[in-house]
Order: structure tokens, then sequence, then C-alpha cells
């Protein structure tokens, strides 16, 4: 006890000897700064951005996997989808005027799961599920989950309150794809890995799988990675991402020697597709000036504020683009990773935008997501005055839009060949009579649109167009058609008879001396004849049956019935 307690007595006198370390007061705790606001670490909020991804899957199985709207253009992917199935090849076989990608994805759906039309309308409700966890999500690091949860809730609303944007699309596919590359991207600025670039460059190279022009994504991301620090091995991370995309597409169309043809259908589409598409910006089907034509008064308000709302993905885009644009330039009080972040985001929504082209309201609206993502971020704030009162106005429109979406699952409802769908009363009708006449596996041809009607009777298009469009198909693909026909006369036609008017009130800048493609008409006339019609418009649907016997025709077609 006594050399112990010596041994305590003269500790004190030993520190700092020679040899001996010095003791020192512990050093204070570095604490962490609570986050700029913007700056929320980029693995917060995961969970809630399942949770939006179910909750908005399970809302939209509900209201969308079995309604029908016959104007879409779904029916080129779905039946496209189904004679991949039945052993034939995108563009060695049919035509197709866009990447191959949506028709792969729901082709290996429909082997997994059937064919039905709630199959066919899964990718589309996973796109719109994924995307809007994606609104919630880059919201939520850049705000606060509640700006988060309602600039999501608008997103939906209005991005679905247009029942003819709703359907399966590729480019609702390549968007939900770019996006997610941009989430990866998103992560790797705080967190760089390897794995996260190459996902990235997977995922933007599928994406323009499904729609050419989003290579204008691919090409901005990279450009980005280029401007950051270690850009070599970020960008060879990224390309070989992109490679890696690219493979299975090439794979599957170079076995099937769909590769070389499908360059040609793409040079088809370059050449042909502005021509009938040239549309001014923010453009909409009949012009802005038919939507308020015959209104006054209270009437024309209610409808310039709806169609304010409408256009939405016409100059958000534009007002996100400027308003961050002044705000980097003068605002200094934001945080480095947020400056960051929010110049990322511009770089690939402004790829988005471009990839859109032409930019007409439907392109800008399946494009929109990054832009309200950007938009909540650029209006944060305390909400007071005109702020919270245009907050209000945005919830409560975005509560109308649902409404309706809400109240079309009352729709009437139908069985067919590929399940019951849900649809109104008037394309409900057409289904009816055409499934009367035409049974599965008849052979059918429908002209000028309509592909959905192939799908949903399950009957045979033997011929290369799925549909043939006046003023962008030219003289030789009719040429085409027509040898088709007469080589092979389907059973039956489904046949509109649209005036030159109705093709400029939706493609504008088509050439009015192409807008009747006589000599397919002719044959519809003289080989054909008239068993049914259907609707109450001068361009009714009539449903028509092959003759024993040609009947001889002088100059036009018959003129259509009054």
């Amino acid at each position: 006890m006594t050399e112990s307690y010596s041994a305590m007595a003269s500790l004190p006198e030993s520190i700092g000897a020679a040899g001996r370390p010095v003791l020192t007061r512990p050093a204070p705790a570095k604490v962490s700064p609570l986050p700029h606001l913007g700056e929320q670490a980029a693995g917060s909020y995961w969970r809630p951005a399942v949770g939006v991804f179910l909750a908005v899957a399970g809302m939209f199985w509900w209201a969308l996997a079995d309604r029908l709207s016959l104007p879409t253009d779904e029916g080129i992917y779905l039946e496209g989808a189904r004679r991949m199935l039945e052993g034939q090849a995108p563009y060695r076989d049919f035509f197709i005027h866009t990447g191959p990608g949506s028709l792969l994805w729901h082709a290996l759906l429909f082997k997994l799961l059937g064919v039905s039309l709630s199959h066919g309308h899964v990718v589309l409700i996973l796109d719109l599920a994924f995307l809007s966890a994606a609104v919630f999500w880059l919201t939520a690091q850049l705000t606060r989950p509640l700006a988060a949860a309602i600039a999501t809730f608008l997103f939906v609303a209005f991005e679905t309150s247009n029942p003819s944007m709703v359907g399966v699309n590729h480019r609702w596919d390549s968007c939900a794809l770019a996006v997610g590359a941009t989430m990866l991207l998103f992560v790797w600025l705080e967190r760089p890995r390897w794995w996260l670039l190459t996902g990235a460059g997977a995922l933007a190279a599928l994406g323009a799988w499904a729609t050419p022009s989003v290579g204008v994504v691919v090409a901005a991301l990279g450009a980005w990675l280029l401007l950051n620090p270690g850009r070599g091995r970020s960008l060879a991370a990224y390309t070989g991402g992109v490679a890696l995309g690219c493979a299975g597409p090439v794979i599957v169309l170079g076995r099937e020697g769909a590769l070389v043809p499908m360059v040609r259908h793409l040079l088809w589409t370059g050449s042909n597709y502005p021509n009938a598409h040239g549309f001014s910006y923010g453009w909409i089907i009949g012009g802005y000036g038919g939507v308020l034509a015959g209104s006054s008064g209270l009437e024309l308000a209610i409808r310039v504020v709806l169609l304010a709302i409408i256009a939405l993905p016409v100059y958000l885009p534009l007002l996100v683009f400027a308003g961050w644009t002044v705000r980097l330039w003068k605002d200094n009080g934001l945080g480095s990773l947020e400056r960051r972040r929010i110049q990322f985001l511009l770089v690939a929504a402004v790829g988005l935008w471009l990839s859109a082209y032409p930019w007409y309201l439907g392109h800008l609206t399946w494009v929109a997501a990054l832009s309200y993502v950007l938009a909540a971020a650029l209006f944060r704030g305390p909400l007071r005055g005109a702020r919270f009162a245009g907050l209000v106005f945005l919830l409560l429109a975005g509560l109308t839009f649902f409404w309706r979406t809400v109240q079309a699952t009352s729709d009437p409802t139908m069985e067919t060949r590929v399940g019951r769908v849900r649809a109104s009363s008037e394309d409900l009708l057409l289904l009816q009579a055409v499934s009367q006449y035409v049974h599965a596996g008849d052979t059918l041809f429908v002209y000028p649109y309509k592909p959905i009607l192939y799908f949903l009777t399950r009957a045979a298009n033997p011929y290369r167009y799925l549909w043939l469009q006046p003023g962008m198909m030219n003289d030789q693909d009719e040429a085409i058609a027509l040898a088709d026909l007469e080589s092979r006369p389907p059973r039956w036609i489904v046949y509109q008879d649209l005036a030159p008017e109705a093709y400029l009130r939706i493609w504008p800048h088509s050439d009015p001396k192409k807008l009747r493609m006589w000599q397919v008409e002719n044959f519809i006339h003289s080989r054909y004849r008239l068993v049914s019609e259907q609707g109450n418009s001068p361009g009714r649907f009539q449903i028509r049956e092959l003759l024993t016997e040609p009947r001889e025709l002088q100059t036009q077609p018959e003129a259509p019935r009054p």
C-alpha cells in the first residue's frame, strides 16, 4: 500500500519528463452544422419516396389498369409487342417510327404475364409511379418533405389530367429511365462511386433506345461529367454504362436481323416526321384560339385559367431555366452543394426538354418531371401573401383535375378478348361493333389510324404498317401498303373517311396536297362492301367486308354518307 501511494504521489512530477507523453485537456467534439436548405444528405427520404411509389402505383392500377382511350398511340406499342410474341421483329417485319425499347419491354411483360390490356399498362403505371417518387425525393433534397409532397401531388394531378396523354407511350418510358439516371448522378455528386456512374449511363442509354432523341440527355450528362474533377475515370465509368445499356437491344435486334432495317426506319423518321409534326412551341391540338373560341365573360375567364394550368408544361421549363439562371448569378446565399445540385438538375432538365422536339404540349408533358422539382426549389420560402394564394389556387386546381381522374373510374366497362376494359360510351360502341364482325384470327386492316383495334380484337394484321398517316407517309409508303393489300386482301377493313381539315387540326404543318391516299381508298371502296357505320361525326367509322368480285370505280371513292 505504501509503495502504491508513493508511486501515485510521484506521478505528477513525471508528466512532461523526457520520453513521456504530455497530457492535455480533451479537445472539444466537432459538431456538424445543420445542413443548409437544399443540402440534406442524398441518402435521406428514401423510405417516404418508396411509400410514394407504392401509393401512386396502387392508385394508378385502380384508375388506369383497364382504362381504354382509342385516340391514344398505345396501340402501336401494344400491338407491336404482340406481333413480337408471334415471332416477328420490329423494322424487319413491321414499320416502327421510333426506338425498339418500349416494344421489347412490353413483349417481355406479355410473355411473363399474358396478353391483356391491364398487363399492357403495367409499364405505364410503373413509369408514373417512379416519376412521382423521383419528384418527391429530389424535391425533398432541395426543400422540405412537405414541399416535396405538394410538388408530387401537383405533378400527379396535372400530368394525368388529359386522358389522351396517359397511355402507353415510348416517351413515358424514356423519361422515367432518364430521370432514374439523373437520380443516380445526383447521389454521385455527394458520394462518388463508379457503380453510380455506370448505372446512370446504362439507364440513360436504355432511355435513348425507347426514344432516340433522349440521346441528347446521354450527351448532356456526359458533358456534365467532363466539368467535374476526375473527369477521365468518371466519364469512362459512365461510358461503360452506356455501352452496357446498348448491349441488350443490339444483341436482340442483331439476332433477328433487324439492326440495318432499324437504321433505315429511323432515317425515314428523321426526314418525314418533322414535316407533319413541325409544331410551334407549346402548340396544342386545335390551337389556343380554338379552345377559347365562342366564349366570353366568366366562361372566357374560366377557360383562360384552365388553359394556363393545362399548358403548365409549356412555360414551366422556361420559367425555371430563367429563374434559376438569375438566382445562381446573383444569389450568394446558396450553399456550395446546393448550387452544384441545382446546376446539375438544370443540365439534365435542359437535356430532357431538348429531347421532346418538336415542342408541342404533349411532348413537353411527358418530360416535365424535373421542371416540377426545380420550380418547387425556386419558389420555396415563407407562405405569405401572393405566394400563399398561388399555392392554394394550384392545390384547388390539382384537386379538381385529380377528381376528374377518379370520376373516370365510373365509366362503363366491357369484356373483351384482352380482358375487361373501361372507356367512354362512344369508344365502347365502336369496339362492340368491330368485335361483332371481326373475330380473333380474322385478317384486318385499320385505316388510317386506331391500331389499338388490332390488339383489342386479337385480329391478324399481316401487313407492314400498323397505321398510315396521310401527310407523313410518302408515296413510296402508300405504294408498299397498297401492294401488300392487293396481294393478300384482308377480310375486314375498319375505315374512317377523314377530311383534310381533320388532319390539319392535329398536324397543322402537313402538306395539304398529301392528305388523302387515293390509291388505298380506291382499293377499299372497290373491294369492300359497307356492313356497319359507327359515330355521328362526318368522319364516322365504317366496317367493311371483302367482296368476292371487285367493283369498278370511276375516279374517286364514294362520298361519305350524310
